[in-house]
């Protein structure tokens, strides 16, 4: 059995348990309605942001950005999503040329966060197909949203890479899955957020 597969067995064993006590107002998450204000904010005004200057990301906001996509939910809780955090410039420059979507552009932000998953940890021929995006689509929304709350730019870049071989060799050594990069960055000016839907048209 290998850790994955341990994760998710305890996963399955704590389904049934059930947390006592649970009206204290230590589970009571958003105690006022000004917080809730701030999470509806945050998620409000997050968007994609390609353009940065050149202040540096502090490691404060760094181990909050891992905290955040260590807090994501993955599958059984196998916790199987890892990241790789490129700060080098020769290696943003090579990633400039490797992630299609990031053409001409994310080699100037601060840092690049490489998103993997172990295959090791899905079981099922049915879930490896879509699971693994999932898993890093949870963890990436994590991350976006803690960078907007530290009034950092981010923008989500899809795994589409022009050379496999080149990546592989240059930031994938271990053979994970690649899920896809976020680029973060300060900014000058905040991006243009663009037309959202209205609540009552998201309904079918």
């Amino acid at each position: 059995m290998d850790k994955y597969q341990e994760k998710y067995e305890e996963h399955q064993s704590n389904k049934t348990n059930i947390i006592e006590n649970n009206v204290g107002d230590e589970y009571i998450y958003i105690r006022e309605q000004q917080d809730l204000c701030v999470l509806i904010d945050i998620i409000s005004r997050r968007r994609s942001q390609r353009i940065y200057n050149d202040k540096e990301i502090t490691k404060f906001e760094l181990e909050n950005i891992k905290t955040a996509f260590n807090n994501a939910p993955t599958s059984c809780n196998r916790q199987q999503t890892y990241m790789k955090v490129i700060d080098n410039q020769w290696q943003k420059d090579r990633l400039e040329t490797l992630l299609v979507g990031g053409k001409r552009w994310v080699n100037k932000a601060q840092l690049i966060i490489l998103l993997f998953t172990d295959m090791l940890a899905y079981k099922s021929p049915i879930e490896k197909g879509y699971m693994p995006y999932l898993d890093i689509g949870h963890a990436s929304q994590n991350i976006l949203l803690m960078c907007e709350a530290l009034n950092i730019g981010s923008c989500f870049i899809n795994p589409n890479v022009s050379n496999w071989e080149e990546f592989n060799l240059t930031f994938n050594e271990k053979g994970l899955l690649f899920g896809g990069a976020i680029v973060i960055g300060r900014y000058d000016k905040k991006a243009f957020r663009p037309n959202k839907r209205m609540n009552d048209e998201v309904e079918i």
